[in-house]
């Protein structure tokens, strides 16, 4: 891994019935490679708020240019009552691709459904997305950069599927999340846009032409989040009790120190510290966003 720095996405946790296939699928059609592979411990399931994942299999995926983020997949009990894109909390991982139209054909005999074709987005000529649904209801945004924004810096990647470089929040409130970010993470709210936004108008089966609302969060010129203003209609994350969220369950994110963002009760549990390849012997905590999403803090250690 990288340099770390506050603010960075750290990590992107997904739930999956099979372990095996999910590994099989993200590594023979979007390249990643395997960093690790254990069980959960019963203190880091603790720290998730999520005892029954206490033993459950887990893989930790990276590109193989590495990067500063990593990609975790969790078995969890399955739940066919998740509909992506539809409910609120973490919508999709957005990964920066070398080339998205030969991505968009070497996945069509995968079990990876695209739903949103490559395109551009009126308005934006610094990225072309597309948008697909994983075998367990996760949703990845799919981004070939061609240059960054104004305001911002996007990353380009020499790897069919690089590093995930946004995350994207369904609210039912997106000004309080925006201002929750701010607050808890010390992060800036940074453009807002209404766009044509096909994901969310074919979820809710609205006119194809309906503006949605979006607002970005950054740390100075790095992106972190995406925050989807959803319909009124829109219903929480299915989750199992005692399990992770389903689909898209959790985001990681690393933070200077927990001293200077204080969860105000919003911790799941008290921190703990963990070795592996996310963590690397830093303290970890879990907190609840205002959408329920689920927010993993890892404290940087001052000799990384």
């Amino acid at each position: 891994m990288r340099g770390q720095h506050h603010g960075q996405i750290a990590c992107g946790t997904i739930a999956v019935k099979s372990i095996e296939r999910s590994v099989s699928l993200y590594c023979d059609y979007l390249h990643q490679d395997v960093l690790e592979e254990g069980k959960v411990s019963p203190e880091l399931a603790t720290v998730w708020g999520a005892p029954n994942t206490i033993g459950a299999r887990y893989a930790v995926l990276q590109p193989p240019e590495g990067g500063d983020s990593m990609l975790r997949l969790v078995q969890t009990e399955p739940t066919s009552r998740h509909v992506p894109a539809k409910s609120l909390g973490w919508n999709a991982f957005e990964f920066t691709v070398r080339d998205v139209f030969a991505l968009a054909e070497a996945l069509a005999p995968s079990d990876f459904d695209i739903v949103g074709p490559p395109r551009l987005v009126d308005g934006f000529t610094s990225f072309i997305p597309m948008q697909v649904f994983g075998p367990d209801g996760e949703v990845l945004f799919l981004n070939q950069v061609n240059h960054s924004d104004d305001d911002a810096d996007l990353p380009k990647t020499q790897s069919t599927v690089g590093q995930i470089f946004i995350v994207v929040l369904a609210s039912g409130e997106r000004q309080r999340s925006v201002a929750d970010y701010a607050r808890y993470l010390n992060l800036q709210e940074a453009a807002t846009h209404s766009l044509r936004y096909s994901l969310v108008n074919r979820a809710f089966d609205l006119p194809a032409d309906t503006l949605q609302t979006i607002t970005m969060v950054q740390n100075g010129r790095t992106p972190f989040l995406q925050v989807d203003q959803y319909p009124a209609s829109a219903t929480p994350r299915v989750c199992a009790n005692g399990e992770l969220p389903a689909g898209n369950a959790m985001v990681s994110v690393f933070v200077d120190s927990f001293d200077q963002l204080p969860p105000d009760g919003m911790a799941l549990s008290a921190p703990g510290e963990f070795d592996g390849a996310l963590y690397q012997g830093c303290r970890t905590q879990v907190i609840r966003g205002a959408a329920s999403e689920l927010i993993e803090l890892i404290e940087i250690r001052s000799d990384h």
